[in-house]
């Protein structure tokens, strides 16, 4: 579109990888086992899905893990100068396609419906200001293509990636998770 682009930061990152082992836990198989022992084995892939799902709502939007929700709830005060130029940059892409707007984003594949509904400025302030938790990854049992013998996994991983705004420390973060 015959524009420059200037980043000039991003949010902290605090990268995560959870595993939950039928070996470690001291309970499931060590190894994969068949499918049918589910019945009387317990599955260190459902104990990491209930894990993940005890991290946000219901509906994965709001962080809540106890100790951690004053840090996620807070936002990033900013001063007169930085108010000034987030008015500019409102002004700048008001009525344009978040889709062609925020980095990441594509109009060729669209996202048609943000979280919380969000839409204009209170679109542009969440991904600017807002902290988030992320699952960028889940693995378990078999995950080539086509269909493996049936089989209850001896471990589970899932990555997570964590945005930090201004003044969360990545450490307090990592204690209170935790």
């Amino acid at each position: 579109q015959g524009e420059v682009s200037v980043v000039l930061g991003y949010k902290g990152l605090l990268y995560l990888e959870l595993e939950a082992s039928g070996e470690a836990w001291g309970r499931g198989p060590g190894v994969p086992v068949h499918s049918a022992t589910n019945a009387v084995v317990d599955s260190p892939a459902w104990r990491l899905i209930h894990a993940l799902a005890t991290l946000t709502d219901r509906e994965g939007q709001r962080l809540v893990v106890d100790g951690l929700e004053p840090l996620f709830d807070g936002r990033k005060d900013i001063g007169a100068e930085e108010g000034a130029l987030l008015e500019q940059l409102h002004h700048r892409f008001m009525g344009r396609d978040p889709n062609t707007v925020i980095p990441g984003l594509s109009a060729g594949a669209p996202v048609k419906v943000f979280k919380r509904g969000l839409s204009g400025r209170h679109l542009l302030d969440e991904y600017l200001y807002a902290p988030s938790v992320n699952i960028s990854g889940l693995r378990s049992g078999y995950i080539g293509p086509g269909s493996k013998s049936f089989l209850l996994p001896h471990q589970a991983v899932a990555t997570l990636d964590i945005r930090l705004i201004t003044d969360m420390d990545a450490q307090e973060v990592l204690r209170r998770l935790r």
